[in-house]
């Protein structure tokens, strides 16, 4: 962020029969994030630094930054921030009439914008795009996958491009749209780009060729080498990693296998290469897939009311209620009802709120250090993936995790884990599984097998993490 706003302010003539030549603000650095909570945090990071020496440039905040996202209304934004947060749906008058020197959204309301006034963007003048997250607004073929489900991958591409790739086209001139000028009239060059990621797989990179957005020899690459006794997944050395298995009768273990905390206290559940027998390599990814995956669950369980084990929630509960200072988070399945979990949860005496850093003073507070101080009720915060990265929480000391993460699972783990142990500071994932489970089809007769515990620990060692056992259960 402190780059993006050290870069140039971008002018451009008023208008080309201008004798005067007199130029005006535009934008330029767009910061393309994949969800709006996320682009808040930029946000209040911008208004962090440039209030830092001086409340009085509070006023040059509008200038220097805005948010577009949807669902932005300013009736329901924290108020110090309501007049920098623009929704695609309402007026777009404060984007021309002073636009920002970097402007934060999200690909949806970054196209609805586009589709409806795209002028308002000033297109035309942008220095730098920077797409946060990428691989999370992206899909591509990963590797080691059969040739069907290739053409599968390929078929959906195809037919359901992701937005992202939609204003991306459209940016750099390779879509047109319906009455609107052209972008790259040669006033400006083509933007400067940058793709960010904490697991900027190989085939990502080249995904990003093939889509002619980026061109050999002017591409710099900043992907970090492994060190020689830590895979380079294994971001968070300061993270304790916990698994739960929850049994059919209710029962909870850890994962077998799981060390004592006393074993794991200088390597805080991180084990070397030498011990796993793992080497990191670019072309190795095989936690790209679900590998393991044999059955998924049925369509009707899935639209059931909480369609989580209430075992699962029990063993949150009670590792929050002995183990949390101040403030955790709880990352669910995309097919989880978040306001029955939240009730759930709150009816195990747990202060459970879901997360939203837009409408919710009390959310925003949490991206403020508390130093470090325990509080009578600590908070804990419910989302699911697609809200949950890049979010930064510098008093979140635990993550629960409920499932297994679904697509490319490890690099899924790998950003809910990072949540926590920013900063410096130590902090605990505790995954929560059910036990393996054996499902006979009527039709076909066969036995499917869903084990879960067994696919976690392929994962876990994939990534170089050995998991320690909690010790408020067996």
């Amino acid at each position: 962020m402190l780059a993006l706003l050290s870069k140039r302010r971008v002018f451009v003539r008023d208008s080309e029969d201008d004798e005067e030549q007199s130029t005006k603000k535009g934008i330029t650095t767009l910061l393309i994030v994949p969800h709006r909570d996320l682009a808040y945090q930029y946000l209040h990071w911008v208004h962090s630094i440039v209030t830092a020496r001086d409340k009085l440039s509070l006023s040059t905040v509008p200038s220097i930054a805005k948010v577009l996202v949807r669902g932005s209304h300013s009736e329901s934004v924290y108020n110090d921030f309501s007049h920098l947060i623009v929704s695609p749906s309402s007026d777009l008058s404060p984007l021309r009439r002073d636009p920002p020197h970097i402007l934060i959204g999200t690909p949806t309301a970054i196209m609805d914008v586009i589709l409806r006034a795209p002028e308002f963007l000033h297109l035309d003048t942008l220095s730098t795009v920077v797409v946060d997250e990428v691989d999370s607004l992206l899909e591509w073929v990963p590797s080691h996958t059969s040739l069907s489900t290739r053409r599968k991958i390929e078929k959906k591409i195809v037919k359901h491009p992701m937005v992202l790739r939609q204003v991306m086209d459209v940016i750099l001139g390779k879509r047109e749209v319906d009455h609107s000028p052209s972008y790259r009239d040669g006033r400006v060059r083509q933007p400067q780009l940058v793709f960010l990621s904490a697991t900027m797989r190989s085939r990502l990179r080249k995904a990003l060729y093939d889509f002619e957005w980026l061109k050999s020899r002017r591409v710099v690459s900043l992907v970090n080498a492994p060190s020689k006794s830590l895979p380079a997944h294994a971001l968070n050395r300061v993270a304790i990693h916990h698994v739960l298995v929850v049994s059919e009768d209710g029962s909870i273990k850890n994962l077998p296998g799981a060390h004592s905390r006393e074993i794991d206290e200088k390597g805080l559940g991180i084990v070397s290469n030498q011990d796993t027998g793992f080497t990191e390599n670019e072309n190795d990814f095989l936690y790209e897939e679900d590998m393991m995956v044999v059955n998924e669950a049925d369509a009707d369980i899935l639209n059931a009311p909480l369609a989580i084990n209430p075992a699962m929630l029990e063993a949150v509960a009670t590792t929050f209620a002995l183990d949390v200072p101040q403030v955790a988070l709880l990352v669910l399945p995309a097919t989880a009802s978040l306001r029955k979990v939240i009730f759930e949860l709150r009816q195990l005496g747990v202060n459970a709120h879901a997360l939203d850093l837009l409408g919710n003073a009390a959310d925003f507070i949490h991206l403020r250090s508390q130093d470090g101080v325990a509080t009578d009720n600590p908070t804990l915060l419910v989302s699911t993936l697609s809200t949950t990265r890049g979010i930064d929480f510098p008093e979140l000391s635990h993550v629960f995790l409920l499932g297994i993460p679904q697509g490319r699972s490890g690099d899924a783990y790998l950003h809910i884990a990072g949540r926590v142990g920013r900063f410096g500071r130590q902090g605990k994932v505790v995954t929560i599984l059910e036990g393996r489970k054996e499902e006979r089809k009527k039709k076909k007769g066969k036995v499917m097998v869903k084990d879960e515990p067994k696919k976690m620990a392929v994962i876990l060692k994939q990534m170089g993490i050995s998991p320690t056992r909690l010790e408020h259960f067996e």
